[in-house]
């Protein structure tokens, strides 16, 4: 019996693209977006970016965003030296965006460099989906 299978992404160390130049966010305070990736491949990723503070002394936050909705967790760095953050986010369908929002109090700028995305390809039968069973009766 042939069972229908979908080719889907899954977090990996497998670089797929990155995004390296160096971007700042404004000095509004407020969260905003320094990068942004268009998603080709359904599935789960693995994203890696670095986060500094434009001045000693100031703090510097970044999230993942995905369609301009927030995912995973907040992340701080209160240095200007860069530190390296990874995530595995999932449930992604072609034509939806990855983004990195920064932000760091009014009047000081967050740092983001060496956005990188990392994914191996899997087949999975339709209709099954991670940590379900399915048995024969």
């Amino acid at each position: 019996m042939l069972i229908p299978k979908r080719i889907l992404s899954i977090p990996s160390n497998t670089l797929i693209l990155g995004a390296y130049a160096e971007s700042l966010s404004d000095n509004s305070g407020n969260p905003y977006k320094v990068k942004e990736i268009v998603i080709t491949q359904q599935g789960s990723y693995r994203v890696r970016y670095a986060l500094a503070a434009d001045t000693a002394g100031s703090t510097a936050s970044a999230r993942l965003y995905k369609n301009g909705a927030a995912l995973g967790g907040t992340y701080t760095n209160a240095a200007a030296s860069y530190i390296d953050l990874q995530e595995d986010v999932g449930e992604f369908k072609p034509g939806d965006l990855l983004q990195v929002y920064a932000w760091a109090p009014a009047g000081f700028k967050a740092k983001v460099r060496n956005l990188t995305l990392s994914g191996d390809l899997a087949l999975r039968p339709l209709g099954i989906t991670p940590g379900t069973i399915n048995k024969d009766s």
